[in-house]
């Protein structure tokens, strides 16, 4: 808005020199203290508000105090000091978000969990835990979505039809696991961070992965989405030309 163009300047009222910033989280002050400065508080809600208050100058964080949001991923790779700083380097020079980076491994972990966890399908606790879980809820979809499909047929072996001849076949264990499975969702997964810190996460718990193959699953989708190093290219492709020059 045109009132935004205005921060960092200043405006005289009745011969007072005011001087306009923007007001975050840690410039606010609830009280007066001996790091604070009287202001006046410029509120754009649903009416334009102009009240007394406090402010105070942000905290500055140092660059080594600051830490890039991929270091806990790459952090969990445990790469020495020189290869986890080019990595960050990488990444924070990439397109990738560090937030969209953690949502791509725990999408890739997702299918590769439901694509384990389908190979011994039938499992009889599953019915307490769906119970338990959802009790006799009809659940939120009329038919399943193309996640929903695909598990479907991971675990029936078939596409999905509406009339859900596949399902008929199963037992009763069976059924409890295609719809546990088909209720899940990749956001459920642990974060990287919080990976070895996270106790009793349901789909890793249901699963029965053991959680040193589950970090080691991590790992490597989190390698595949790292990007490579600059210059990494240009030998790698020259590395190519000589080992088919020696053939």
């Amino acid at each position: 808005s045109s009132f935004t163009k205005i921060f960092g300047k200043s405006v005289t009222i009745d011969g007072v020199e005011y001087n306009i910033k923007q007001m975050s989280w840690d410039t606010r002050a609830d009280k007066a203290g001996k790091d604070t400065l009287s202001c006046f508080i410029v509120d754009m809600g649903s009416k334009l508000e102009i009240k007394p208050g406090y402010w105070k100058e942000p905290k500055k964080e140092t660059a080594a105090k600051r830490e890039s949001g991929f270091a806990p991923a790459v952090k969990f790779l445990g790469l020495p000091k020189e290869e986890a700083k080019q990595a960050i380097e990488t990444l924070e020079e990439s397109k990738t978000s560090s937030y969209e980076l953690n949502n791509k491994v725990r999408e890739k972990m997702f299918w590769r969990i439901m694509e384990e966890r389908a190979k011994n399908p039938m499992d009889a606790e599953d019915i307490d835990r769906y119970l338990k879980k959802y009790g006799i809820s009809d659940g939120y979809r009329d038919e399943p979505d193309g996640d929903g499909k695909r598990i479907y047929k991971l675990f029936t072996g078939k596409d999905y039809t509406g009339d859900l001849v596949a399902v008929k076949k199963l037992p009763w264990e069976g059924i409890f696991s295609l719809m546990l499975a088909m209720r899940l969702e990749p956001y459920q997964l642990p974060d990287i961070g919080d990976l070895t810190k996270e106790k009793n996460n349901f789909i890793l718990e249901w699963a029965g992965i053991p959680l040193e193959k589950v970090s080691q699953m991590y790992q490597e989708e989190i390698r595949a989405l790292l990007p490579k190093p600059k210059g990494t290219e240009k030998r790698d492709a020259s590395a190519g030309k000589k080992k088919a020059a020696k053939r």
